[in-house]
């Protein structure tokens, strides 16, 4: 599905209350993406990810599920918009290591996950960063919204801590892993 803006768009459906796959263990999923990940670590790789997010606790679990399933990573943390485009400007500039992948909340303060996701996918240069929409929120509004402005996928975070986990893990895995993005 390709979406108005540049990159790809993709939906990931998750049931709101079953496993991710009933057949599939969390121990099952974290075995097989850690023999995977470290196919990755030997070839020396990096993923560089863009986490914009104001809630403390949900920046801690990300990194926790990261930690956990992600053989070499750099999560770079931004408080609200005005931070995560900043670091476009410093850390990411256009000679600097550009993300992999940007999980994005909607609701933030200063400026909000949808103008971010506007100006990144507008930029020419930064439009085919695949960008999730990770959001409390499940309102159609936001939703539609989301992939009008170019999303490449939009999850609604879990409220249970073990399913959260798993579907980052997933989400990760599957932008890391499966997808082919272009090179850096």
């Amino acid at each position: 599905m390709t979406g108005p803006q540049n990159g790809r768009t993709s939906e990931l459906m998750l049931p709101a209350e079953e496993p991710v796959d009933s057949r599939i263990s969390a121990k099952m999923l974290r075995e097989s993406t850690l023999t995977l990940w470290e196919s990755e670590r030997e070839r020396g790789e990096r993923m560089e990810i863009l986490l914009v997010e104001d809630n403390p606790g949900d920046v801690r679990l990300v990194d926790e599920a990261l930690r956990d399933c992600v053989g070499q990573y750099s999560l770079s943390v931004a408080q609200d918009g005005v931070d995560a485009m900043a670091l476009f400007d410093s850390r990411y500039g256009m000679d600097g290591v550009r993300p992999d992948l940007i999980l994005l909340d909607l609701k933030l303060p200063r400026k909000d996950g949808r103008q971010v996701l506007s100006e990144i996918k507008s930029d020419r240069h930064l439009g085919e960063i695949p960008i999730v929409i990770l959001s409390s929120s499940r309102d159609d509004g936001d939703v539609a919204a989301a992939y009008e402005l170019g999303a490449n996928c939009y999850v609604v975070k879990p409220a249970d801590l073990d399913r959260f986990i798993t579907v980052l893990r997933s989400i990760v895995y599957f932008w890391w892993l499966v997808a082919t993005l272009p090179r850096r």
